[in-house]
């Protein structure tokens, strides 16, 4: 008689591995040519940054992978840049007419004009999802997500209708739903994502960003009604919690989501708290501000000391005085340039790879011995990579 003894599941806790040091030499390296290219470079500067991030990630000590290249960018980019123009030159055009023959002007054109790039931002968002999905592996199994970019526009139009006549009231409807359609559409292999879950389950900390940011105009126009102005000001005060109550929102719902997912047998827990992300970032801006105003104050020290120093010539070099203007023009350039390449260069260093290191290194995937079992898919083709995204200014992470 042969015994089969069940094994207890298995826990798997992420980590991350990122180096600030070379982060932060990797951004200034890629800034630098990304302003000689005339911005053709950027392109290449996101495809090694997510290779940067996607390594630093080990599950069960394994790394992600990044295939996307610099190459698939920038001709999607120029793929979708030539759809859009003629997609939105021709609404300009209709819109234009639209105008003349309503007002006999063209007041409407610009409030009119706008209206088209709402379904396109949808469609950029989902296919930006699918695109860096599409390109991430973990130990050699492909991401992937269904070819359903338009069915997510038309839900997501018809949410954002639904809480746009709700005065925000309803947007955690709209976010749950719109997370359940693509995290249903998103395999690891042969396996998929479900996500579980009630949309109401959103609402409690949403109710902080509403108290914070309609409650405040309510109650000023209340008082104004009255004729109390001080305290219709003083109501309005209530908007400075608007960015914390934002925070909490963003860290709990991406909490209660991520619990309520599940593949295969796999399940998940996010322990991301709401003041360990607001640490980041105080703690991360700050650290920026000091290290900005010390390289600030040392460049125009060394132009005021340069200025001096011109101005004190003798009277035979008086002719290089006149080259003042043309310095002080290259120095502060220069100096915009420095404080640009570093501002971008801290800024991941100390904001972004510790808030997705915190994501990370809070998350438990239960019964992690299941992706043992995740068997390999077709690698799916893009024509136009994240070329919507890109030309959008609506690109997925990083």
């Amino acid at each position: 008689m042969t015994f089969t003894v069940a094994r207890a599941p298995t826990d798997s806790a992420p980590s991350y591995h990122g180096s600030g040091a070379a982060l932060f030499w990797l951004m200034v390296r890629t800034t630098i040519y990304s302003l000689l290219t005339l911005g053709i470079y950027r392109f290449w500067q996101r495809t090694k940054m997510r290779q940067h991030f996607w390594n630093g990630i080990r599950v069960g000590g394994s790394p992600l992978e990044y295939t996307g290249t610099g190459l698939e960018k920038l001709l999607g980019f120029l793929i979708a840049v030539v759809f859009l123009a003629v997609y939105l030159g021709l609404f300009q055009i209709g819109f234009f007419f639209l105008g003349l023959q309503l007002s006999g002007g063209s007041e409407l054109v610009g409030l009119f004009t706008s209206l088209p790039v709402v379904p396109l931002i949808y469609y950029a968002q989902y296919r930006s999802r699918r695109y860096v999905l599409s390109r991430t592996q973990l130990r050699g199994i492909r991401f992937a997500m269904d070819r359903d970019a338009l069915g997510y526009v038309w839900r997501a139009l018809g949410h954002l209708l639904l809480t746009a006549m709700t005065l925000g009231v309803l947007y955690p409807r709209m976010h749950w739903y719109l997370e359940r359609y693509k995290a249903n559409r998103t395999c690891y292999g042969d396996v998929r994502l479900l996500q579980g879950g009630r949309w109401q389950m959103l609402m409690r900390p949403w109710s902080a960003v509403i108290a914070t940011l309609i409650l405040p105009f309510v109650a000023a126009a209340v008082f104004m009604a009255l004729d109390n102005g001080f305290l219709a000001g003083l109501s309005l005060l209530a908007l400075l919690a608007a960015p914390i109550a934002w925070i909490h929102y963003t860290v709990s719902s991406f909490r209660i989501l991520t619990d309520t997912k599940s593949a295969a047998g796999m399940s998940f827990t996010s322990r991301a708290r709401t003041g360990s992300v607001i640490a980041i970032y105080l703690l991360g801006y700050l650290l920026i501000g000091v290290i900005v105003f010390l390289v600030t104050t040392t460049l125009m020290s060394g132009a005021a000391v340069v200025t001096g120093e011109v101005l004190k010539m003798p009277r035979d070099l008086d002719g290089l005085a006149d080259l003042l203007p043309f310095v002080t023009f290259w120095v502060v350039m220069l100096g915009y340039l420095a404080l640009f390449l570093m501002w971008s260069a801290l800024n991941a260093v100390f904001i972004t790879q510790p808030l997705l290191a915190h994501y990370v290194t809070t998350l438990t995937i239960h019964n992690a011995d299941e992706i043992d079992t995740v068997r390999q898919r077709e690698q799916d083709d893009f024509v136009e990579a994240e070329g919507f995204a890109d030309a959008l200014d609506v690109g997925g992470a990083f």
